[in-house]
C-alpha cells in the first residue's frame, strides 16, 4: 500500500488500493466476549462488547462474509471479528469518517463471488476508482454527510416514538391481548373471513404498473409502494383475490423477518407468497384494532415461538388462525382507531419529511464523491 502526500485542491482519480489496507478482522466467539469494553462488531453491525481490541483507535468495519460490503463507523477501538475487514489509522493517512462515507457509498454489495456464502474480495475493491480530494476537503465532504445523517437519524427516532406511542395506547386501552381467560379467548380466525398469502408463481417485473409487495414492503404500521417491482396490469386481473388485497384488510409478513404488518390504504396492488393477507369481519373488529393487536409485544414474542424452517424463518397461518387471543368491544376499538388516527396522520409527515431528507442525503453523497459538492 502506498500512502500519498497530501496534493493540490483539485481532485485526483486513484485505486482505493493506492490510499487504504483492507486487514482482515480477527475471530472472537460470542461464548469468549466479556461483554463490557470495546465494541465488537460483525458483518451485520455491532454484536457486542469485550475487554481488548484489534483496532488502533476509531475505525471503518466493512462486511467480509455474509452482508458483505455493509460499512460500520466506530469513534473508539474496537474488536472486528473475522467476518469483516477494517481500516483504521494504520492502514491509511486518509480521513476516516471521508472513507467510511466514500466507502458506503460504493457498490460493495455487489461485488460477491461465492454462491453458498456471500463474500467480499479485497482484491476487487482495491481495483475500484475513487476521486481523492485533499484532506481539507475530505473533512469538509465528511462534516456534511454526518450533519445530514444527523437530521435522518433525529427523523427516523421521531417515527420510532410515535410507533411507540401507537403501542402504549394500545396497552392502555386493552392490555395484554394473550392474557385472557378461556371463557373470553378467542381464536384470531373468528376476527376474520380469510387468512391467506398471496401469488407463488413468478410474474414479469416491469418499471410501471400495479405495485408488487413483497415482505420487504410491508414495514411496521406502514406499507412502502414505492421501493417496488410492478406487475402488467393482464397479469394482476388475472390473479386470484387472495393476491389482490382491498383497503382495510391486513398484511402480515410471514417468511424472512415475521410479524410485520400494516393496514391496506391503497388499492391496486398484489403480494407475493412472503406476505399474508388477512381480511376482517368487520361487524366485529377494526383495521388499526387488529394491527395494534398484531403488533403487541407479547404477540410478536408469540411469533418468534411459532416460526418454522432453519434458513428462511416462516409463519404458518394456519397457527395464526388458531392464536387464542382477546377480541375487544367494536365500541372500544373505534375509540382507539381515533385516538391514534392523530398519531397516523403525525407518522405520514414525518416519514414525508424522511423521505425528503434521505433524497437530498443520496445527493450530497452523490455530488460529494464526483467532486462536485
Amino acid at each position: 500500500m502506498s500512502r500519498r502526500a497530501e496534493g493540490p485542491s483539485q481532485v485526483k482519480e486513484v485505486a482505493l488500493g493506492e490510499i487504504l489496507e483492507l486487514r482482515y478482522g480477527k475471530a472472537l466467539s460470542a461464548k469468549n466476549r466479556s461483554g463490557k469494553g470495546n465494541p465488537v462488531y460483525a458483518s451485520g453491525g455491532r454484536v457486542g462488547y469485550h475487554d481488548d481490541a484489534v483496532t488502533n483507535g476509531a475505525a471503518v468495519v466493512i462486511g467480509r462474509k455474509g452482508s458483505i460490503g455493509s460499512a460500520y463507523f466506530s469513534e473508539t477501538k474496537c474488536w472486528p471479528i473475522d467476518t469483516t475487514y477494517y481500516v483504521d489509522a494504520t492502514c491509511t493517512n486518509q480521513n476516516l469518517r471521508w472513507l467510511f462515507r466514500l466507502l458506503s457509498s460504493l457498490p460493495l454489495h455487489t461485488m460477491n463471488k461465492s454462491a453458498a456464502v456471500p463474500g467480499l474480495n479485497r482484491d476487487d475493491v482495491y481495483r475500484l476508482r475513487v476521486n481523492l480530494p485533499n484532506k481539507n476537503e475530505q473533512r469538509r465532504i465528511a462534516c456534511i454527510l454526518d450533519k445530514a445523517e444527523t437530521l435522518r437519524t433525529k427523523r427516523r427516532a421521531a417515527i420510532a416514538h410515535l410507533d411507540t406511542l401507537s403501542q402504549a395506547i394500545f396497552h392502555e386501552m386493552f392490555g395484554d391481548p394473550l392474557e385472557v381467560n378461556a371463557e373470553e379467548a378467542v381464536p384470531f380466525s373468528k376476527m376474520t373471513t380469510r387468512i391467506t398469502y398471496g401469488f407463488t408463481s413468478p410474474m414479469k417485473h416491469l418499471n410501471e404498473g400495479i405495485p408488487i409487495l413483497t415482505g420487504k414492503n410491508v414495514q411496521r404500521g406502514v406499507l412502502d409502494v414505492e421501493n417496488v417491482h410492478y406487475a402488467d396490469p393482464k397479469e394482476f386481473e388475472a390473479l386470484t383475490d387472495k393476491s389482490k388485497p382491498k383497503i382495510g384488510d391486513v398484511l402480515i409478513t410471514k417468511d424472512g423477518t415475521i410479524g410485520r404488518s400494516a393496514v391496506v390504504e391503497i388499492e391496486p396492488i398484489c403480494i407475493n407468497q412472503s406476505v399474508a393477507l388477512i381480511q376482517l369481519e368487520k361487524s366485529r373488529v377494526t383495521p388499526r384494532y387488529v394491527q395494534g393487536l398484531i403488533s403487541h409485544s407479547s404477540v410478536q414474542r408469540k411469533f418468534q415461538g411459532m416460526k418454522k424452517g432453519n434458513s428462511i424463518p416462516h409463519l404458518q397461518i394456519t397457527e395464526l388462525a388458531a392464536m387464542p387471543v382477546r377480541m375487544a368491544p367494536v365500541q372500544l376499538q373505534n375509540e382507539f382507531t381515533s385516538r391514534v388516527s392523530s398519531v397516523e396522520r403525525l407518522k405520514v409527515t414525518h416519514r414525508a419529511q424522511l423521505t425528503e431528507l434521505d433524497n437530498l442525503f443520496r445527493s450530497l453523497q452523490d455530488s460529494a464523491f464526483k467532486g462536485e459538492l
